[in-house]
């Protein structure tokens, strides 16, 4: 039977896909799967064991996306017939270089401004955000005083049936533009359309935080004797429990990043792009330290959890929601599944900062943000308590 070099017939697929005029972003998509999938298929030779097994090596589903990206790729390597269909971004102009020089000059003086400790999928996001609004009111003609308020609000809401369009993260951002070009010379007709612009209501889904005694309970379950946990998972929802990383952050974590020396942990967080050193509590580094001497397995990867199921490969951030779930599901918490993953546990890690005193400027530098106005994510009861208490102890 001929062998067949999968590595090959990827590299020929992704040149035709380059050639061919896909945007770079999704032939980035092509390439993170074809890296997963020819070593597999190497060894398995098979699509559908590939797919099947995904959820069990990975710890997440398989989305919709990755899934026609593998049958895309299954076509060509079964079938010798490549994708032949133009994408709907093959050749697109964006709305920000569809906009005038006057206009793209604005957005670009805005970003540099504004978006100095922005993150660089920040700072691509509201670049697209506001030149996306401000191209819609360039088509309706015309100069932007002459705007008015049902122009301004078809961006929004379907006028027909009142169904909304883009919501709470896309009005915050023109609002906050349109403030910014408001208060530059000759901006008026900014200041103008920013009274225009609705202050959508978030639609974010807030999740019940912990309560004392579920955290008491889960804590006593998995860090206490007969955990059904293994020592990766139990380290994880130390991590995750006692210094409030987020999913994305934990599943980096390398092992040069844990100082047992200086019992601290040091960490580059992919979200803000901030370094963030906290200190490594003893029931955090023993935990680690159980799992690397114990459990982890032996590798020149450098992060620090690894998934080692058929091959050994990091962990994803995906993974790490399901560890705190099958954590929270053993522990007989939460039983009603409505969610929470791992970002629940820094809810709790911001709620226990809150009850022992911090300030909110300590609360900002330990949960790694970058601005005041981030705190007001956390639920309101545990900050209206911090505040009666300091009420409590100055009148007193």
């Amino acid at each position: 039977m001929e062998t067949i070099n999968y590595q090959a017939k990827v590299n020929e697929l992704l040149g035709h896909l380059s050639g061919y005029g896909y945007c770079a972003k999704h032939l980035q998509s092509f390439k993170r799967v074809c890296r997963r999938i020819v070593d597999y298929l190497s060894v398995y030779g098979t699509f559908d064991g590939y797919i099947q097994g995904y959820s069990e090596r990975f710890g997440v589903k398989l989305f919709p996306a990755r899934l026609s990206i593998i049958r895309l790729i299954q076509c060509w390597i079964e079938e010798g017939r490549l994708p032949s269909r133009i994408h709907p971004l093959r050749n697109k102009e964006t709305c920000y270089e569809r906009l005038s020089d006057s206009l793209r000059c604005l957005v670009d003086s805005y970003v540099a401004c504004c978006g100095g400790g922005w993150a660089s999928s920040t700072r691509y996001a509201t670049l697209h955000t506001v030149s996306s609004f401000l191209f819609y009111l360039q088509q309706c003609g015309g100069e932007f005083s002459a705007v008015t308020e049902e122009n301004v609000w078809s961006y929004f809401y379907d006028t027909k049936s009142d169904a909304l369009l883009r919501g709470h993260g896309v009005s915050a951002k023109v609002r906050h533009f349109l403030r910014w070009a408001g208060g530059s010379p000759g901006g008026e007709c900014y200041a103008l359309l920013q009274t225009m612009v609705p202050a959508i209501k978030s639609s974010s889904k807030a999740y019940d935080c912990l309560t004392e005694e579920d955290d008491r309970r889960l804590t006593d379950y998995v860090l206490g004797d007969g955990c059904g946990l293994s020592l990766r998972d139990t380290a994880i929802f130390a991590v995750a429990r006692f210094c409030g990383l987020r999913a994305c952050d934990i599943a980096a974590l390398r092992m040069t990043d844990v100082d047992l020396a200086h019992s601290r942990l040091c960490v580059s967080q992919r979200k803000t792009g901030v370094s963030l050193e906290l200190a490594l509590r003893p029931v955090v580094g023993n935990a680690i330290v159980h799992y690397v001497m114990r459990e982890r397995p032996q590798c020149s990867l450098p992060e620090l959890f690894l998934v080692d199921e058929r091959e050994v490969r990091p962990l994803t951030p995906g993974a790490v929601g399901e560890v705190c779930r099958k954590a929270y599901r053993l522990a007989g918490v939460r039983r009603d599944d409505c969610g929470g993953g791992s970002h629940l546990l820094r809810h709790r890690f911001a709620q226990s900062l809150i009850e022992g005193g911090a300030c909110d400027s300590a609360a900002m530098r330990l949960l790694g943000h970058t601005s005041p106005s981030s705190l007001d994510v956390y639920p309101h009861n545990y900050r209206h308590a911090y505040g009666t208490r300091r009420i409590r102890q100055g009148k007193q």
